[in-house]
């Protein structure tokens, strides 16, 4: 048996014919405890099987301190390398200095290339921790990228949202509400004894004076209704048991506002609306203002009121024009009904002639026809007409005149009256008060007045391109 010892173990190298591994411990301690000085703890004893020389390998370690690991990497390569200093048939203790230089070298050696391999499989392991660091840190840098454009982007849709909400207000000013409505909302809030003598409607907001047995009750009605952003009571009087007061109000008058959806719906949303009231401001472009005056005159007459005037005003660059008419109560609303549904009617006025059974109304209408002299193309071959002076002198002559005025006679009466596909509107007067007949031209839909004309009784009779034309009242 040979056994190498140092401070911490002592290992013993010794062949055994047994199979039975309690049987082989319980012989190595016996042999062990035959040849070595001190006393052997059977705890601290471990086994180990040499493959090359196939034989057993015994360690025995000192007081109570375990083996590390650098020690059971060096008992296994001394068993390996089979270095145990051989010392047959001699139970004597072999000290430590007989270990050969060799062995120490080549312990060292392995030593070195062990802790070489070790530093290369760290270095691998590293390299690819490195690597993976690195594809992580891409990733996260593409990710970081992707939100910062995704939120650049939304920004930026954010700031478009505000931009156009703000357009869209500003656009949704332009298109006030429509007086009728605002007439609508007064009757809602007014008592059954209360008596409208004045209203005054400016956009979404007015002012009535109003006759009724309970001011207050009024006041209240306004107050509580959900389309009335404020009414305040100016001022009040009575007469006999009869409240006189004046109510000032404005008309909740908001856009649509939408909170659902996202930031792109959003704004798809108020461009749709800005669309939809710059195609209706447009549409009152496309008139003139002869013929929003033709339109206005077509009421008039459909609801057999009395036109008083029609006049400019300018409003900054475009012109707006001032319409008054008068009629009875029932024909009066009717037509600021349809004056309201045809024209942009910025303001109204309306006065209550109760003791005439009257109602007088003003109004001013938007055109959205600039006031600034429009374009053309400049030349300098203007060919204007010469027209002879007899002819010019015929506008200042009402007796000259009438030589160029046809006139029915009672001879081309005599002629077969045709009827043709006309419709009579009604009569109305010319600017020096002449009355003449407004006819409608169902073919083409034109307007023409007739100033020339015989009232038949259940017909009228007129010259048209030479010929006779019957119509039925």
């Amino acid at each position: 048996m040979n056994y190498y010892d140092n401070n911490k173990f002592t290992l013993f190298d010794f062949t055994i014919n047994s199979k039975n591994i309690f049987q082989i411990k319980e012989i190595a301690l016996n042999e062990i405890r035959k040849i070595y000085p001190k006393q052997v703890n059977p705890s601290n004893m471990y086994l180990y099987w040499n493959i090359k020389r196939k034989s057993f390998c015994a360690c025995i370690y000192h007081g109570m301190q375990k083996f590390s690991i650098i020690d059971k990497v060096f008992i296994l390569i001394y068993i390996s390398l089979n270095t145990i200093h051989k010392e047959s048939n001699q139970n004597i203790y072999i000290p430590k200095s007989k270990m050969t230089s060799g062995f120490r070298r080549r312990v060292l050696g392995i030593s070195i290339c062990t802790v070489f391999i070790l530093c290369l499989v760290a270095a691998v392991i590293n390299k690819n921790s490195l690597i993976e660091m690195q594809k992580q840190k891409e990733k996260n840098n593409q990710l970081i990228h992707k939100q910062k454009i995704n939120i650049e982007k939304e920004q930026k849709l954010n700031e478009e949202l505000n931009n156009i909400i703000k357009t869209y207000h500003e656009v949704f000013l332009e298109k006030t509400i429509v007086p009728y409505e605002i007439l609508s909302l007064i009757f809602e809030c007014m008592t059954p004894s209360s008596i409208i003598q004045n209203i005054s409607i400016t956009g979404n907001k007015f002012e009535i004076t109003c006759n009724s047995t309970d001011c207050v009750k009024v006041l209240q009605l306004f107050e509580k209704n959900e389309n009335i952003l404020t009414a305040s009571l100016l001022r009040n009087t009575n007469e006999k048991n009869t409240n006189i007061f004046i109510i000032q109000g404005e008309v909740a008058c908001f856009p649509k506002d939408i909170n659902e959806g996202n930031t792109k719906e959003k704004i798809d949303f108020y461009k749709k609306e800005i669309d939809t009231i710059n195609n209706y401001l447009k549409e009152r472009q496309k008139q003139s203002i002869s013929e929003m005056i033709f339109s206005f005159r077509q009421i008039v007459y459909q609801n057999r009121i009395k036109e008083n005037y029609i006049q400019k005003q300018s409003n900054n660059d475009l012109i707006d024009l001032e319409i008054s008419f008068e009629g009875a109560t029932e024909q009066i609303i009717e037509a600021i009904k349809q004056m309201s549904e045809s024209f942009y009617v910025n303001n109204i006025s309306l006065t209550n002639y109760r003791d005439k059974n009257k109602i007088s109304v003003t109004i001013t209408v938007k055109t959205f026809i600039s006031n600034n002299i429009r374009n053309f193309v400049n030349t300098n071959n203007n060919n204007y007409p010469v027209i002879p002076t007899t002819k010019i002198v015929t506008l200042f002559s009402d007796k000259k005149q009438k030589k160029y005025m046809y006139k029915v006679t009672a001879s081309e009466t005599e002629k077969k009256p045709i009827k043709k596909n006309f419709t009579v509107i009604g009569k109305t007067k010319t600017l020096d008060s002449k009355v003449c007949l407004l006819i409608k031209n169902n073919e083409n839909s034109k307007y023409m007045n007739i100033t020339n004309f015989i009232d038949k009784g259940s017909c009228y009779l007129f010259d048209y391109e030479n010929e006779i034309i019957e119509v039925n009242k």
